[in-house]
Parts: structure tokens; sequence; C-alpha cells
């Protein structure tokens, strides 16, 4: 029986690196082999380059997409290797990403061919989630920074309220102030106008259309990635026409500019001084930006969890063929019918288990939903302190 295994193994293997020859010429292998074991910045060869795990911050955020560009370079995209599962193609990765160069060369055939473009593949989508993932997290940190500001200007000029408010009086009972020297006196105690804002959220927006030298480095390197997306979008309009602005080292927003994917920046967007106006295009696009990667209303191909959202589900000429195994895998009936009773029987006995909990006072039902008591916290046992640094001393250092 083992025999047997090894036999149709060592077969699937030899017909998959048949298809791999079939779908990507010998040259561009070649080429995929020679630029692997190349130095490369510093490092001893491109492979190890190319396993060197992100690290955060807009550092890694550019490690990785210099890794992409380089990938690209090779033309790893234009080769989605259709004959090999995702599954399989993650399997022959993992074994790369623990080689080093000198154990690789070692390899024969079909094994060598096949780990090395599997994990150029997965490598660039892997890549490409990493630098998505690392800009997101660097967004939300900057949004963060930026509320924290809005909350500290608020209560500063919250508290110039009482001073101002007092030296208004002042003005106003003062008889020597003509109605005329009166008007101009009043304006010039008010706060800015920057400073007065309808709520929290305008005042974060003029904060981030005024942090041009973090936005914008953000924006341009999501912005060197291949975006797509639906072309009359206005949010993918946006892009390309930023990409066209970058590219010309504008600086200045051109009128009429379509700002529809973001509405709350419209003002901001349309206002007269056409350099804020552009900062603020690039803090409305780069919000808008996340937030489309993230519901995949913008996608990209050579990525798994920010490609389209079709390409995640099975193609559905596999599917009207085998779907009737795909069903008996899940142990699902084919007809609803059949299985919607055991759900709504397991509804019924939670509603009563709900209002059981309701009459003994556990949980609370009114017109905002349903409410749970807080939890108190449990005492700190004495010894847990002693028990953790047992645990980490015994472990040493990894």
């Amino acid at each position: 029986m083992r025999e047997l295994a090894r036999t149709a193994y060592t077969e699937t293997e030899h017909a998959l690196l048949d298809a791999v020859h079939r779908e990507i010429p010998a040259g561009i292998l070649q080429t995929w082999q020679d630029a692997l074991f190349a130095p490369h910045q510093g490092q001893t060869s491109t492979l190890e380059w190319l396993q060197q795990a992100p690290r955060r911050k807009f550092k890694g955020l550019k490690e990785q997409l210099d890794k992409i560009h380089f990938l690209k370079a090779l033309h790893v995209d234009a080769y989605p290797l259709a004959a090999l599962r995702l599954e399989r193609q993650r399997a022959y990765a993992r074994r790369m990403h623990r080689r080093r160069p000198a154990r690789f060369r070692a390899l024969k055939d079909p094994g060598r061919t096949l780990e090395m473009v599997c994990f150029l593949r997965i490598t660039l989508l892997q890549t490409t989630d990493v630098a998505v993932s690392l800009a997101d997290l660097l967004i939300v940190s900057l949004h963060a920074r930026t509320m924290s500001e809005a909350r500290e200007a608020e209560a500063r000029v919250a508290r110039t309220f009482q001073p101002t408010l007092r030296d208004m009086r002042r003005l106003l009972t003062d008889p020597t102030i003509t109605d005329v020297a009166l008007r101009p006196a009043l304006l010039a105690l008010m706060p800015a106008e920057h400073d007065l804002f309808p709520s929290r959220a305008a005042g974060v927006r003029w904060q981030l259309h005024e942090k041009a030298r973090h936005v914008r480095p953000l924006l341009k390197a999501l912005l060197t990635l291949p975006l797509a997306g639906d072309e009359q979008a206005p949010l993918v309009r946006a892009c390309a026409q930023l990409r066209d602005l970058y590219q010309r080292q504008g600086r200045t927003l051109p009128m009429p500019c379509d700002s529809s994917f973001a509405p709350r920046w419209t003002a901001l967007i349309e206002q007269p001084d056409r350099q804020r106006a552009f900062r603020a295009f690039e803090a409305a696009t780069l919000l808008a930006l996340r937030q489309a990667l993230r519901n995949g209303s913008v996608w990209l191909e050579h990525s798994l969890a920010f490609r389209q959202q079709n390409a995640m589900l099975i193609p559905e000429a596999e599917w009207a063929t085998h779907h009737r195994r795909f069903y008996a895998q899940l142990s699902l009936p084919l007809d609803a019918a059949h299985y919607t009773p055991q759900l709504l029987a397991t509804l019924e006995a939670g509603l009563v288990s709900l209002a059981e909990a309701v009459e003994a006072g556990v949980v609370e039902v009114d017109d905002r939903g349903l409410h749970l008591k807080a939890l108190e916290a449990e005492e700190t046992p004495p010894q847990l302190a002693a028990t953790r640094d047992a645990i980490f001393q015994e472990v040493g250092t990894i």
C-alpha cells in the first residue's frame, strides 16, 4: 500500500510539472531561478530576502512593496498556476520557505521546479495581503492620533470660553467704545474659525487634511499597487486622478472635482484654496480606499484576502458539476426545506431560554436591545505572578 501511494504521488508530481511547463516557458523558469540566487540588498541571496518576516510601521510597508514590485518585474503575476489548487501551492511554498539556498540547489525535479514557482506565486499573494494590512494599521493609527488631537483641541477651546465671555462683557459694558469699534473688538476675541467645528468628526477631518506629510506617503504607497474596481466608480476615478497628479508633481486640485465617494469631505474639497483642497482630497481618498479594500468594492488581482469577491467562490462550471459532492462534504441536504426545521427548533429553544433569563433578572430587554449585567472582576490569585514567572523561566528565551 505504501509503495502504491508513493507511485501515485510521484506520478501526480510529474503531471503537475508538465502542467507548469505548459503554462510557463522554460526561459522564464530559468530567469526566476537565477533571480532567486542573485545577491539582493546586502543579503546573500534574493531567496533569503523574500523569506524575511515583515516588519511593522511605514518602513515595513515599503519593504513589502519592494518585494511586490520585484516579483511583478519577474512577471510572477502573469502565471496564476491554474493547474495547481491554492492549497497545493501553499504546501509547496511552505517547503521552499524553510529551505536555505544551498539545500534548494540539491533538489531535483519535479519538486525543485514546483517548490520554486509555488513559492514565488504564494509569496506575491501573501506579501500583497501583508502590505495592505500594514497600510490599514498605519491608517487606523493615524486616525487615532488625529482623534486624540481633536479632543485636546476641543478641551483647549473650551478652557478659553470663560475668559472670552468676561472680555466680551467688559467690551459691551464699556461706555467709551463706540458702536463702530465694538464689532471689530468682539471679532478679535473670537476663536479662530478652524477651532470651531459643528462636530468632533468635522474637527478630525480638518486635522487630517493638515497632515499631508503623513497622509501622502501612505496614499502614494497604496496607489503603486494595481488596484482594480468599477472604472466608473468615483473612488476609482479619484485614484487615477491622483496618480496623474503625483506623476506631474501637482500640488493643487483642479476644478471641478468629483467627491461623491466622500460626501462629508465636500466642503473641504471645494474650498477656494486649491492646495488645501488637494490635501483634503488625499485624506478623503485614503480613508475611502481603506474602506473599499475591506468591503471588496476595490480589489487586487494578486491577493488572497483582498481579491475580487467572485474569485473567492467556487468556479461556476465546477459548482455545476460537483455541487452534490460539496453538499455531501458539509453534510448538508440539497433542499433547504430539510435543513430549516432543525434551525427553527434551535431558535425556539433559545427564545425559551432567553425568556427564563429575563424572568430571573439575568438579562434585560428594552427598545435598544438585550443587556447583560456587568461582570464583576475576580480577585487575582496570589500565586498567579509566581506561577507566570516560573513558567517563563522554565521556557527560557525563544
